[in-house]
């Protein structure tokens, strides 16, 4: 860590300058003989050796004004612990956040220090005592000057609520009436002071609040007023003054929080109190070009070097240059602060536009019972439903701008369920969930006003899917990522990596099967989601394998090995050990990855996974080598497990495994397997169940697997088509397309009607929910749709019987 040179390494001749230059320095020297006679006074005494320190280091550009600000806010910070101390708040179960520039650790030399205090509980007296001490102890002035000026205004509620804020106002006034200002000032919040338990709850709440995972556009708006009214502040009229000074101080940070605060809630590695490090992560995110970066750490830290010259001069709290120059203060600083502060100010006016939003006008509620009324929904629970949607309030300090967004976002919502008119009454269910959900935040529907294809879109899925509906209601942030079409892949820590992993999951489920209700495409369905569950599982296994120093694989198997994964399926697999490797740390990397699969977040797991297939079942080892797993599938294995493995493919390069010799099948292995098909398929064949009545979906696959092992044959692709054209050319022939297409109808319609009523294994007929949503959707009839499963079916289970080997009438032969 970078330390300030101690004042006994400068020379008479620099002590001399130092003094020509700064009255405050010849004061704090003539101080250093003096011995304090107060606690009080030895915080003075400890604060001007610190500050002198400082001093010399800008005079003598001994240290970068990086390092200068940063070793001076750490001295301040030891000053504020040894007052703490002495006040005995220590004992308390209090806590101190530090803000601006303390906060960011980035403290200029006569700096007002931005500060406020959290209890746990409503402050009683002694507490109120102590701090009001702690407060006298630091910024009253004794002959040793003063500790640091304190400001507390920036605490919530601002100056006319208590100086001692408890928990729970804390958590109200940010909650529902924090502003953009304040996000932009909790950027640089900083946990220094306090119990370990109430410093961590208080940062973690202040960074959800400061970093949303929705777009909020009009955070554009009021990021420009605020550079506005930054404007108005002068000090002198001729003066330049660096912190109000157009694209000066103020205006340069106010930049780079409005970047932190628009892309921080899906970059986490934005969200920094450091000025550096932001602009850093914000170029390797490629959220600012290198250019724009390098100009504004180059100027932002000039600004800081002349803002400590101009203010160790007197140690007063100014921000004027000086109109005369000097050595100190020179002709050529003045200009370059112009130069840089006028490609600041054109770099903000290209980056910090104010977003030009729809027009939003007053909208009545006859206006809107109107647009209502025009649904023709006779359900007086849905119109209860509207009325509550009518009443919810935003609670918030702009509650008039709240309430127009929203009249505008429900008319225009109405307006265009009107012209979807699939489900209305569903999407009003939906519609009041999502909003409840959302607390009425106006920055969402501020999204909806302004994006129309982004609100038809959420109307569609209100209307069409349960499924896909529930994701948005309980995760209502998604939508910017729905609207962007992408997730963030978030390394810095596991908690941080499984919580955009998860995003990644939901949104893809959302976007391919919204897809899917328009198009119906069930490869690009299943081949989505079998890329999204490669890309989450391969982002898991690296950083486990950092974690662990130790890498391990995974054989896929069933329908991820095959990329035809759909909603809702399991992940079949056993993992693979690396021979070269420490097996013990392999297998605690295996568990952590099960753990993490399987952990609950949002009450969702990421994925629910079976082992079952691993040698030996659930009493096998955790890991096996390839070697291993082709020893047991030749030697002991029964038909059932030769047949799952049939479908294998090997994540880390995606290649299938042959791992059994060809062997045909014996007359127990048809009996045994024989068996299985009879527990599994439903014997009724009035019944009509997609997946499960003969010539359905599991009968596909289990009879082409076992045709396949009666005719010794590994198919050189994972896929139900690989399978299809292993057994082309056999006796009798076989009509392969014809059999994958009929299995692509099943499938597409299972998807289906999991998608509109959230199951997929009920019995189909003419009056079954789903399948009457379904044909809605479709724009045909339940019997039409019924009629054509039911022959599908007919037709599959005919070409199927000539081909399974466990049928009494099988022909097929090699």
């Amino acid at each position: 860590m970078v330390t300030l040179p101690e004042l006994t390494t400068y020379s008479a001749s620099e002590y001399a300058n130092a003094e020509t230059i700064s009255s405050a320095i010849r004061h704090y020297l003539q101080l250093q003989s003096k011995t304090p006679n107060s606690p009080t006074d030895m915080l003075r005494k400890q604060r001007n050796d610190a500050w002198l320190k400082a001093a010399f280091a800008v005079i003598s550009h001994r240290q970068s004004p990086e390092d200068v600000c940063r070793q001076w806010s750490i001295d301040t910070v030891k000053l504020l612990q040894s007052a703490w101390n002495q006040c005995a708040l220590n004992e308390e179960n209090v806590a101190l956040i530090a803000m601006g520039k303390l906060g960011a650790m980035e403290l200029n030399l006569s700096s007002d220090i931005d500060i406020f205090f959290i209890s746990r509980e409503s402050p009683q007296r002694t507490l109120a005592r102590k701090v009001r001490q702690f407060i006298k102890m630091i910024s009253s002035p004794t002959e040793y000057g003063y500790g640091h000026r304190i400001d507390l205004s920036i605490r919530p509620g601002g100056n006319n609520s208590p100086v001692i804020s408890s928990i729970e106002q804390m958590y109200n006034h940010y909650g529902y009436h924090g502003e953009t200002w304040e996000r932009s000032a909790l950027i640089r919040h900083n946990p220094i002071l306090g119990t370990t338990e109430l410093l961590a709850e208080c940062s973690s709440f202040l960074t959800k609040f400061a970093y949303r995972r929705h777009l909020d556009l009009n955070l554009f708006n009021d990021l420009s007023l605020m550079r506005d009214r930054i404007r108005h502040y002068r000090t002198a009229e001729k003066a330049i003054n660096l912190k109000f000074h157009p694209g000066g101080i103020r205006e340069l940070e106010l930049l780079v929080h409005a970047l932190q605060l628009i892309h921080g809630g899906r970059h986490p590695s934005v969200q920094t109190r450091s000025t550096s490090e932001a602009l850093a992560q914000l170029t390797t995110k490629n959220l600012l070009d290198k250019d724009s970066a390098q100009l504004l750490h180059t100027a932002y830290w000039f600004y800081r070097d002349l803002e400590n010259r101009i203010q160790l001069i007197d140690d007063q709290h100014t921000y004027d240059m000086p109109e005369q120059t000097s050595a100190f203060i020179t002709q050529d600083m003045k200009e370059t602060f112009v130069s840089y502060s006028l490609q600041v100010d054109q770099l903000i006016n290209t980056l910090l536009k104010p977003y030009k939003q729809h027009s939003v006008t007053f909208i009545s509620n006859e206006d809107l019972e109107s647009a209502f009324t025009r649904l023709n929904i006779a359900d007086s629970a849905q119109h209860k439903s509207w009325e509550n949607l009518l009443h919810t309030e935003a609670r918030s300090k702009t509650k008039d701008r709240d309430e127009l967004q929203k009249r505008q976002f429900l008319k225009r919502f109405v307006e265009s369920l009107d012209s979807c008119n699939v489900d209305n009454e569903l999407a009003l269910v939906h519609l009041e969930k999502f909003i409840t959900s959302v607390k009425a935040k106006t920055s969402l529907f501020t999204l909806f006003n302004s994006y129309d294809d982004l609100l038809h879109e959420l109307v569609w899925i209100f209307s069409c899917s349960p499924f896909i509906s529930s994701i948005l209601i309980h995760r209502p942030e998604l939508m910017d990522s729905f609207l962007l079409k992408s997730v963030e892949i978030d390394h810095s820590s596991e908690e941080a990596l499984y919580a955009s992993l998860q995003d990644h999951k939901l949104l893809s489920e959302v976007i391919s099967a919204s897809h899917f209700l328009r198009k119906r495409n069930i490869e690009n369905l299943t081949n989505t989601l079998s890329i999204t569950t490669d890309t989450i599982v391969n982002h898991l296994l690296d950083a486990l394998s950092k974690r662990f120093q130790e890498k391990i694989d995974i054989l896929t198997l069933g329908k991820w090995a095959g990329q035809q994964m759909g909603l809702r399926s399991d992940l079949d697999f056993v993992f693979l050990k690396n021979s070269s490797g420490s097996f013990e740390k392999q297998a605690k990397l295996a568990r952590r990855f099960i753990s993490f699969l399987q952990s609950p977040t949002s009450g969702q797991t990421l994925y629910s996974i079976d082992l079952r297939l691993r040698p030996s079942g659930n009493a096998g080892p955790l890991m096996s080598t390839t070697e291993e797993i082709k020893n047991y599938l030749d030697e002991k294995s029964a038909a059932w497990e030769r047949q799952a493995y049939l479908m294998n493919r090997r994540l880390s390069d995606n290649t299938t495994l042959p791992l059994f010799a060809a062997r045909s099948l014996t007359p127990e292995d048809k009996t045994s397997l024989r068996d299985i098909q009879k527990q599994l398929l439903n014997a009724n064949e009035e019944i009509t169940i997609l997946k499960k009545s003969h010539g359905g979906l599991l009968h596909t696959e289990l009879t082409l697997q076992a045709a396949c092992l009666e005719l010794q044959i590994f198919p050189r692709q994972p896929t139900l088509s690989s399978l299809c054209h292993a057994l082309e050319g056999k006796t009798p022939p076989m009509n392969c397309q014809a059999v994958l297409a009929n299995y692509m109808i099943l499938r597409t319609y299972q998807q289906l009607f999991l998608l509109v009523g959230g199951v997929s294994g009920m019995e189909v007929h003419e009056t079954t929910p789903e399948v009457i949503k379904a044909c809605k959707i479709m724009q045909s009839s339940p019997k039409v749709v019924v009629t054509q499963l039911k022959n599908v079916l007919k037709q599959q289970r005919d070409l199927l019987n000539n081909l399974d080997p466990l049928s009494s009438e099988h022909k097929l032969v090699l």
